[in-house]
């Protein structure tokens, strides 16, 4: 079963790592944590990025991998 790892990046807080099948749960869970930005990986590989605008709809997207590795990099540098 796949597995699922979510970096929430706005705001930052700890990874979130789960198994699915369902990419559908994936974004139900970001939008249940008040996630407003993360990365989404799937089996230790980055699949795509979602941005949840202030009217509740998702903005899903890709990015370049070396800039999501490097802002998830980051994000971890910059917890207590």
């Amino acid at each position: 079963m796949p597995r699922f790892r979510i970096y929430p990046i706005d705001p930052v807080s700890p990874p979130i790592e789960f198994k699915s099948r369902d990419v559908a749960q994936v974004l139900s869970v970001l939008k249940g944590l008040g996630v407003g930005h993360a990365d989404v990986w799937r089996n230790q590989k980055y699949r795509f990025s979602v941005r949840i605008q202030s009217n509740g709809l998702l903005y899903i997207y890709q990015r370049a991998k070396a800039a999501a590795r490097e802002e998830i990099s980051e994000s971890l540098r910059s917890q207590p």
